[in-house]
């Protein structure tokens, strides 16, 4: 027999959100963290031309708020992003950065991604921080090869450490290893340039031709390549 939570999702796939806000939203309810982010979820989602629901920031706001006193990592990070986007509330950082605290001390790999991305763009004097979770997330994780190329241009570039090329060469390894587009294309500037590694130009072209094979880079990295045949790339 199907949970009130499974016939509300079933209900939610088929386009029915009012029929699954009225199967959710009832006393017993009231303390299960899955079915109030379910409900937050519909009422930031919603589209009244599609459900018959119109979105409500504040009604999802307040469900993920009862779901995270009751234990829903999900809901901590979607508050998160409401907060740090501004979507429907006043923007606000350190709102942002407490839920997803919150996510990430529960081990929530999307969580941890998001909060130390956001010490990566915002945060340089915790930088720290977020190379120990991007380090967590490089492996065996959906974040792996994000994680590699942040940790590399966290180096590369300097952000929040001393400028260590070497180091940011080995992150960029790793990534290129997953087949990570931008740790290819990263790493190829490195060998191109002597920076870091030893210059080896054929090897930067190899890396750059395989960068040229994930979709985002098709169009740039091949111009990339270009240049560095015949030695008009910037070093």
């Amino acid at each position: 027999m199907l949970t009130d939570v499974e016939k509300a999702k079933l209900c939610r796939s088929s386009h029915e959100d009012q029929k699954a806000i009225d199967i959710l939203d009832v006393e017993q309810l009231a303390i299960s963290g899955e079915a109030l982010f379910l409900l937050g979820d519909i009422y930031n989602c919603a589209e009244k031309s599609v459900g018959g629901v119109s979105r409500s920031v504040p009604k999802a706001k307040k469900y993920w708020l009862r779901a995270v006193k009751c234990g829903s990592v999900e809901a901590a990070v979607e508050l998160g992003d409401l907060f740090y986007f501004g979507d429907g509330v006043k923007e606000n950082y350190k709102k942002a950065e407490e839920f997803w605290l919150i996510a990430a001390r529960h081990k929530d790999e999307l969580g941890m991604f998001k909060l130390a991305d956001f010490y990566y763009d915002c945060r340089p004097e915790r930088i720290q921080e977020a190379i120990v979770l991007f380090e967590s997330l490089t492996k065996d994780t959906i974040f792996a090869k994000n994680s590699c190329c942040k940790l590399g241009r966290i180096f590369d570039r300097g952000i929040g450490v001393k400028r260590d090329s070497k180091v940011a060469a080995l992150w960029y390894e790793v990534g290129a290893r997953l087949n990570d587009g931008n740790c290819l294309l990263d790493l190829s500037y490195l060998y191109y340039r002597g920076d870091g590694v030893e210059r080896n130009v054929a090897r930067a072209i190899e890396l750059a031709e395989r960068s040229a094979d994930t979709e985002w880079l098709s169009d740039s990295a091949p111009l990339i390549v270009e240049k560095m045949r015949d030695g008009t790339l910037p070093s």
